[in-house]
């Protein structure tokens, strides 16, 4: 015979299922990073490979990246966003997945999304929120 006790239980697994069910799809879902704009420099003296972007998300960083590229880089303001470089293509788009913060030892993995085209002296610079990403492989 089904008591009350039972029925609740029963209600109270069912409820834990479903929460349990909506955080996994939350983290499974894929999410985009917003880019706000772009800027290419395009006085760099070697060449790019096109495989490569970084989040920049301090003026130390921004210094560094300038110092080893032989740029000047946009300034920037880290309060409000960070800067994504990426090294000779364009970005279309950076999806990444909330699980990957979990599964990666480096944190949120990016899988970006290039124009097909490669300019091998130039890089790309976007204003991008405030949001750390790796690349894979990274």
């Amino acid at each position: 015979m089904i008591t009350k006790l039972h029925y609740l239980i029963f209600i109270l697994f069912i409820s834990f299922c479903v929460c349990l069910l909506s955080v996994l799809v939350w983290l499974k879902q894929e999410q985009i990073l917003i880019i706000y704009n772009e800027t290419a420099v395009t006085s760099l003296s070697r060449e790019t490979y096109g495989k490569f972007w970084k989040i920049i998300d301090s003026e130390k960083m921004r210094k560094h990246f300038e110092k080893e590229l032989g740029v000047e880089l946009p300034v920037n303001d880290f309060e409000m966003n960070y800067m994504l470089l990426s090294d000779g293509r364009r970005i279309k788009s950076i999806q990444y997945q909330m699980i990957s913060k979990f599964t990666h030892w480096k944190g949120l993995i990016g899988i970006e999304t290039y124009t097909g085209v490669h300019y091998p002296k130039t890089i790309f610079v976007y204003k991008v929120e405030k949001l750390i990403l790796s690349q894979e492989g990274d």
